[in-house]
């Protein structure tokens, strides 16, 4: 039968005697190899009819990927500096050599010419593209040749290329992600734990991303995810060392991370940290279990797994926040008790409070929780006397009737302090404070003419007469006829200060309507 390549090129071994495969393997390429194996035997090319073959196919390779770099930048930095191709434009030569390789039994060879294909091909797709069917080849590899360190190599090549690759996908290729590609582990808590991780998985699949680096590096993503939540759940805020629970950002991570678990066994995961008394756990990691459990697990599902009602796990986290808070004061005594009885334990830490800032102010907090009436009036003096006048506010609220001197004197550092602190020009947190007092102002039932004087004097002090007109409705007329700042305004300067602060308070509406009927002789 008259072989292929005859029909291409004049019968070579007449004219070429000394070296034929200097001659002609310039034309042996991935698209003319198969034309050539017929005639192997005619090349001289080795005694071993196998051998020739496996030269034939691997200079097929090796010169088809020669004359493509022909054509492209040999610039190793450039080739290093182009853009990541997230879409693979070489299937067609990635098919090619892989059916030509297919044909090579030295499998060094073999596998040389799949890394150098790798090596041809562009950043991104095709080159893991390519790293796939150098990873498939190792496979075979390793059963010939077991512990071989090129197929070790090919397949640390394979992993951190198609890990490169999976941050790319989600465009989180940072340098800092990128040196953590040959260290999967530490990679997947990076991207979980990244300042930036509640931004990014609103845009890309994370969890989808991480699952895809574990496979590709054989690495167990649920004992992975596991740990994270550990790491979660035992965080220390050292900006926030009061904060006992989780900040919002870790609860978003931590639902987020759950949700790519089974919701059952998250949900059994969390109530055995928080629920089980055996257990070594601190409090404070059984409170941020709870707090998990409750805000990220679906109810039903948390409500099934640790068999209680809701209003029971609510319970127990208030519980849970207490006993830590308590802990952090060292007053196991009263932890002991609180757990008992909430009412006696709240008299014991108040014998022992005196002037401590941190346990007045959770006495305060267990008083409105848990208190009565006749302890959140002894609580209140001991709060004036510490100036601690914003825990005081959710108490007097419970008990400002019958109102006497301790809740009149308590009103007025609520009404008046954030004035007095007040400086020129007023801070945006300074005005917060002061608003959030006015606001107070109709329900509070003690509030003199004369404590609203001395409110509109500090608004006049740190020239603010927006807020200070806000108290206008609260003054009786003839008080109002005697503040001289009043005719020394124009009106409608105070209408615009009253509008900027529409959105902050209530009372706008009602100061605008005393400044827009006050008697014209108390303007210019």
């Amino acid at each position: 039968m008259f072989p292929e390549i005859g029909h291409y090129r004049l019968p070579f071994h007449l004219f070429m005697r000394d070296d034929m495969w200097s001659n002609l393997k310039s034309e042996i390429t991935l698209e003319t190899y198969e034309r050539w194996l017929p005639v192997v035997a005619l090349l001289s090319l080795d005694g071993e009819l196998q051998t020739a073959n496996d030269m034939i196919c691997s200079n097929a390779v090796k010169q088809t990927m020669t004359n493509r770099k022909r054509f492209e930048s040999n610039d190793t930095e450039s080739k290093d500096n182009e853009p990541w191709r997230l879409i693979s434009l070489e299937e067609p030569l990635l098919r090619t050599a892989h059916r030509c390789v297919r044909h090579i039994a030295n499998m060094e060879w073999a596998g040389a010419c799949l890394f150098y294909v790798l090596q041809g091909c562009a950043r991104g797709a095709d080159q893991v593209a390519a790293a796939q069917l150098c990873y498939q080849f190792s496979q075979r590899w390793a059963t010939v040749q077991p512990g071989n360190r090129a197929v070790r190599q090919m397949e640390r090549l394979h992993s951190t290329l198609s890990t490169r690759h999976a941050l790319h996908k989600i465009e989180w290729a940072c340098e800092e992600l990128i040196r953590l590609t040959t260290e999967p582990a530490q990679l997947i808590h990076a991207l979980y734990l990244h300042p930036n991780f509640v931004d990014k998985f609103s845009r890309h699949d994370i969890n989808r991303a991480a699952n895809e680096i574990a496979d590709k590096n054989g690495i167990n993503i649920s004992s992975i995810r596991i740990q994270i939540l550990e790491n979660i759940l035992e965080k220390t805020y050292k900006d926030n060392k009061s904060l006992h629970g989780l900040e919002i950002k870790d609860l978003i991570t931590a639902k987020y991370i759950l949700k790519a678990t089974c919701p059952k066994m998250g949900a059994i995961y969390l109530s055995r940290i928080a629920f089980d008394e055996e257990s070594d756990h601190n409090k404070c990691k059984k409170l941020r279990a709870l707090q998990c459990l409750i805000s990220v697990i679906d109810s039903d599902t948390a409500l099934k797994v640790t068999n209680r009602q809701r209003d029971v796990l609510w319970l127990s986290l208030l519980e849970l926040l207490y006993v830590v808070k308590l802990e952090k004061i060292d007053v196991p005594w009263v932890v002991a008790t609180f757990m008992q009885n909430k009412t006696v334990a709240l008299s014991q830490l108040l014998q022992v409070a005196g002037n401590n800032i941190e346990s007045l102010k959770i006495a305060a907090e267990l008083a409105h929780k848990f208190g009565n009436a006749h302890l959140m009036r002894e609580i209140i003096p001991m709060l004036l006397r510490t100036s601690l006048y914003e825990e005081i506010i959710p108490l007097i609220l419970k008990v400002q009737n019958p109102p006497d001197n301790i809740i009149y004197s308590a009103w007025k550092a609520i009404i008046l302090s954030p004035f007095q602190r007040a400086d020129y020009p007023i801070t945006d947190r300074q005005k917060s404070k002061c608003l959030n007092a006015l606001n107070l102002l109709p329900v509070c039932p003690v509030i003199k003419d004369d404590d609203l004087i001395e409110i509109w004097k500090n608004c006049v002090r740190c020239k603010c007469l927006g807020l200070g007109c806000l108290i206008l409705p609260y003054m009786s007329p003839e008080t109002r006829q005697n503040l001289s700042e009043l005719r020394k305004v124009d009106r409608r300067n105070l209408i615009i200060s009253l509008k900027n602060l529409h959105t902050e308070s209530y009372l706008v509406s009602g100061a605008m309507y005393v400044i827009e009927n006050l008697t014209p002789k108390l303007y210019r």
